[in-house]
């Protein structure tokens, strides 16, 4: 099989070298199902660096919730995958929190990447949320579309894990047929 490297950012890059091998992937899915979000960390820079690393073509697997980035630093990012003969798959990751907004009452949200809170009621924010929530989500859709990238939406407490083997597994049957 295919060498497979990981880099984890927030709270400090963690990079896996690529290797060949079940263990390999195991660990990786292991790590991934382990993550967890942890301060803030340039997913620019990070793309950066694996693409510094890669002497050959691959796949990018990255496994964010997109929001320290907007789309117009994400597409010369992806852009760049790109040109240099990778392929990428985008698991966006969101909140069932975050899609749902619940009325509960005065709430207070805090920004787990800043720390910036602020109190509000969920129903008075909800309609113009929900419209930045949407248009966030499509931006980065539209990003990985336009370069031929894989993207998929993931609810947070389901797990990356599931959805990256999910993903394997529908390559692997593409590839046969």
């Amino acid at each position: 099989g295919d060498a497979v490297g990981l880099s984890i950012i927030g709270g400090g890059p963690t990079d896996r070298p690529p290797r060949r091998g079940r263990a390999q992937r195991r660990e990786i899915l292991n790590q991934i199902d382990c993550a967890t979000p942890q301060g803030t960390g340039s997913l620019i820079a990070a793309i950066d660096r694996a693409l510094l690393r890669s002497a050959r073509t691959g796949l990018f697997i990255v496994v964010s919730d997109f929001l320290s980035e907007d789309s117009e630093s994400l597409h010369p990012a992806f852009r760049r995958i790109h040109s240099r003969g990778h392929d990428l798959f985008a698991i966006h990751i969101v909140s069932r929190h975050e899609l749902d907004l619940a009325e509960i009452g005065p709430t207070r949200y805090i920004d787990p990447e800043s720390g910036d809170a602020v109190e509000t009621l969920p129903e008075e924010v909800r309609d113009e949320y929900r419209r930045q929530l949407d248009a966030h989500i499509k931006d980065v859709s539209s990003v990985c579309r336009a370069l031929g990238f894989d993207h998929l939406m993931v609810v947070a407490e389901e797990g990356p894990g599931f959805a990256f083997g999910r993903f394997l597994s529908a390559r692997r049957r593409f590839r046969r047929s």
